[in-house]
């Protein structure tokens, strides 16, 4: 099935990370979805991990609200233009950052944003075939790198050239960048290679629940 995901964090500050080995509120978590789906009718269907449950199917949600941080996992979340998801963003209150992250190696597809207390602050959605179809707000620091062209291949080195007239070539993989985005965002990969401080998904909790 290659590497998807569809979540998104909201926490205190910027620099929020994935809570490891805490246990989700159920009820908390419960209230979360209600304002991020209202009308919708929820069930508990089980646990899981973040690990297994990071792009659910349809219908389906994995979230935990552990307090200073709330994750949801979601298919809904997985949308073409990240800034789509103001609503969402909103829905779930103010004072505080929200980190959305999709992708798809099916598609070669990245979206990802950063909101500020509902403001939004970066969006961007790339994929290999058609290059950028939104990039709001300046870069990312783990960004730089790829645009640069320093994270390119070979082959991607040779078709890529400043002085281009194409704005669809990409200067990377944009499922590369989509790695660093959700190490830079949530602290760990799906399928990159770990480093010794990325936390392990496997041992993030969260509670599944049912759309009716």
């Amino acid at each position: 099935m290659g590497a998807r995901t569809s979540l998104v964090m909201f926490c205190s500050d910027e620099v929020g990370r994935v809570p490891v080995g805490r246990e989700p509120d159920e009820e908390a978590t419960r209230r979360l979805l209600s304002r991020l789906f209202p009308g919708e009718r929820l069930d508990v269907i089980g646990r899981g991990t973040l690990e297994d449950h990071v792009n659910p199917a349809s219908g389906l949600a994995y979230a935990g609200s552990f307090g200073d941080v709330d994750i949801v996992t979601c298919a809904r979340l997985s949308v073409d233009l990240p800034s789509k998801l103001g609503p969402v963003v909103a829905a779930a209150g103010t004072g505080r950052q929200c980190h959305a992250h999709a992708m798809s190696s099916v598609a070669g597809w990245l979206g990802f944003g950063v909101w500020a207390d509902t403001r939004l602050v970066r969006a961007l959605s790339v994929n290999d075939d058609d290059g950028i179809l939104e990039s709001f707000g300046e870069p990312l620091g783990f960004e730089g790198p790829f645009w640069a062209g320093e994270r390119s291949s070979e082959d991607d080195s040779d078709d890529w050239d400043d002085e281009s007239d194409d704005p669809d070539t990409l200067p990377f993989d944009a499922l590369e960048m989509g790695e660093e985005a959700l190490r830079s965002l949530f602290g760990f990969v799906v399928e990159g290679i770990p480093m010794d401080d990325d936390i392990n998904p496997q041992n993030v909790p969260l509670l599944g629940f049912r759309f009716w």
